[in-house]
């Protein structure tokens, strides 16, 4: 009896489906046509092998355009349309990132890939509340994401990253400078446009649905898309956007990075914020001014990963000293250590903290602000040096649209920047350019000006991974002892022993320099290599609060050719850092910058993390605050903000009056 049901189900089938091959008219040659087009392309695109997987594309195009399914039961219908809407939205998800790299096919799984498939859903939803009508639903969505996707292609092209919500409002900047670039589509944006056109030309072929009474799917997609939403909110705490190339689709898939990227655009308000707070402020500082004059020049250098492992409580032995040089240091040098907010990464965050006197505390855990919030002009250290006559200059190591730093750098006054595609490039370690031809490049810069010079820059050479080959770089270093064996961690510490045989190179050329200069060099966080090194270090895991901090700390010095008070400031962040240079300068501090001295002296070290007590003499979280610590944090965060997210109400005792009205253009 069981067999006899299959068979008379599958009869049925039949009998509701029919499935025809022939020619149909238009549809037919559309299909010619868009393989035609695949075709022409990739291969005016692409490799061969790429004209080739067009070809077979192309045939597939042509037959699905010949291919008819009718039928006549509804329910069976139903189900070739939701097959079909669903198909389409699965294939749009792959998609979006192909049209990137074939590099980012991967798709994360568990929890990522539902959150994904329910921006899939929300999107999807909406179309349907505004529609009522299913395949104009899925329609409308395939022709966003695949704008979106288009987009998110051409961007990759031109900025070596992915699209993210926050590049919706330079747009404009964008198409400032969009007649340097060729919009000739990649191969990979050809096969998301062919992959689409594939999959709409599937709905001719099978019976359309209407629904009966389009007001009630309306408000009920409404209602399953508000819980969609809810679920995808919920769900994705916990998660923080990828803004690094290709890494949001590898790692969180697109959908849900951009999202996240929404999520976190807009900063929390602090609870207590009003302008009449950072008033009252303003009011100690009214009577400070920066002077008009300049001072000497000043090099401001960050070093890609340079750290002083000696922070950690277990001896380091190595076979020769790691840096003499810096360690040596005493003749007209401040040196002390600074909390940076990242480690093994996000190299980007440390630049904005030293330039603009901000905490990464105040903002969302995994922001990146050079990519997300700066927009348009920002207060840095570069607008109040270029008001008192300097040239502000940068230089970094590295393709310019790294972190976006081509278009943040002008928004934060540099009134030039340089990047690798400038540097001759005649001495690589491993892959980057060296810290010695980096320090060539910024003292070519200081020669080259008649101005007092602002330089910052950025190197690369000790950047991750540090599994390079030992002929790529001078192996040197070997660790010694119960450390012993730890491959990365000796590759690491040979690079920064040609870090500070590079900066007794370049001190030595400033030592006989003709005109005064004052240098800084800090890193920007510890390197990224064995976690098992770390945790020999450290006699453990780094697990509480305090040994998390040590993971967070770097040197930095401040030298000059000429006489200047030699101490110790100790442990400072990098927040404060620009405060410290500017008296070593000989500079007054501005109204901003003696506010931040004032924090300092009740909250002298503070990160991403937390910050350290005076009152209780330990690391603390940012909740634990209590009394005037909390206080004095409670007013930075307001002050903070006032400056970054209400700039139509920013103080212009302490930020607008460095700023100029007009923005700064990108570079090109």
């Amino acid at each position: 009896m069981e067999t006899k049901t299959k068979v008379h189900s599958k009869q049925k089938l039949k009998d509701y489906i029919t499935v025809t091959w022939g020619v149909h008219s238009r549809r037919t040659w559309m299909g010619l046509a868009i393989g035609l087009l695949t075709v022409i392309g990739m291969a005016l695109s692409g490799p061969w092998y790429l004209t080739l997987a067009a070809a077979v594309v192309g045939v597939i195009h042509f037959m699905v355009a010949r291919l008819q399914i009718r039928c006549t039961e509804p329910r069976q219908i139903w189900k070739l349309n939701a097959i079909w809407g669903v198909g389409m939205l699965m294939l749009m998800s792959l998609v979006l990132p192909i049209m990137v790299s074939a590099m980012t096919l991967y798709i994360p799984f568990e929890g990522k890939f539902l959150l994904n498939m329910l921006c899939l859903a929300v999107i999807c939803f909406l179309f349907l509340a505004i529609f009522g009508k299913w395949r104009w639903a899925v329609n409308a969505s395939v022709i966003f994401l695949l704008i979106l996707g288009t987009v998110n292609g051409y961007v990759f092209m031109f900025r070596d990253r992915e699209l993210t919500f926050l590049d919706i409002f330079s747009a404009s900047t964008a198409m400032e400078v969009s007649g340097q670039y060729s919009f000739w589509p990649s191969p990979f944006i050809i096969a998301g446009w062919s992959l689409t056109a594939l999959g709409v030309m599937v709905q001719f072929a099978i019976p359309g649905i209407a629904f009966q009474k389009p007001g009630k799917v309306r408000l009920r997609s409404l209602v399953l898309m508000l819980a969609a939403f809810l679920a995808l909110h919920i769900g994705s705490r916990g998660y923080y956007p990828e803004r690094w190339r290709t890494n949001g689709s590898i790692k969180n898939g697109y959908l849900l990075n951009f999202y996240m990227g929404i999520r976190d655009a807009n900063v929390e308000k602090p609870a207590d914020y009003s302008l009449e707070t950072v008033g009252e402020v303003e009011q100690e500082y009214q009577d400070v001014t920066a002077p008009a004059k300049s001072g000497p020049n000043i090099l401001v250098i960050m070093n890609e990963s340079y750290c002083d492992l000696s922070v950690y409580p277990n001896e380091l032995t190595t076979n020769i000293p790691v840096t003499p040089f810096w360690d040596s240091l005493r003749e007209n040098t401040i040196r002390g250590y600074a909390l940076a907010s990242v480690y093994g990464g996000n190299t980007a965050n440390s630049e904005f903290e030293f330039l603009t006197g901000a905490s990464m505390g105040f903002l969302p855990n995994g922001s990146v602000p050079y990519a997300q919030y700066v927009a348009d002009n920002t207060y840095s250290l570069a607008w109040v040096l270029e008001n008192q006559g300097y040239q502000a200059m940068a230089a970094h190591a590295y393709y310019k649209m790294g972190w976006n730093r081509d278009q943040a750098y002008p928004l934060l006054g540099f009134g030039e920047s340089h990047f690798v595609e400038e540097y001759p490039q005649q001495e690589l370690v491993r892959e980057y350019v060296s810290d010695r031809e980096h320090y060539d490049y910024m003292l070519s810069m200081l020669r080259q000006q008649t101005d007092p010079a602002f330089i910052f820059g950025v190197t690369m050479q000790n950047h991750g991974g540090y599994q390079e080959p030992t002929d790529s770089y001078d192996h040197c270093v070997e660790l010694q002892g119960e450390l012993a064996g730890y491959d990365q961690a000796e590759q690491y510490l040979s690079l920064i022993h040609a870090s500070d045989e590079a900066l007794a190179y370049l001190l030595e050329q400033l030592e006989s320099y003709p005109e005064k200069t004052v240098v800084l060099v800090f890193g920007d966080h510890q390197p990224k290599i064995e976690p098992e090194f770390y945790q020999a270090l450290n006699g453990g895991p780094l697990d509480d609060l305090e040994e998390q901090m040590r993971q967070h700390t770097i040197p930095f010095i401040i030298w000059a050719n000429f006489d200047i008070e030699e101490k110790d400031i100790g442990l400072t962040s990098l927040n404060f850092l620009a405060g410290h240079l500017l008296d070593a300068a000989g500079l007054k501090r501005t109204a901003y910058h003696s506010y931040l001295e004032d924090v300092e002296a009740i909250i002298p070290a503070m990160n991403a993390l937390g910050y350290y007590s005076k009152e209780q003499g330990c690391f603390l979280t940012y909740e634990e605050a209590e009394g005037k610590e909390k206080r004095i944090l409670g007013d930075y965060s307001i002050v903070q903000y006032n400056a970054f997210f209400d700039k139509e109400n920013s103080s212009v005792l302490f930020f607008d009056q460095y700023l100029p009205e007009e923005t700064k253009p990108p570079v090109p």
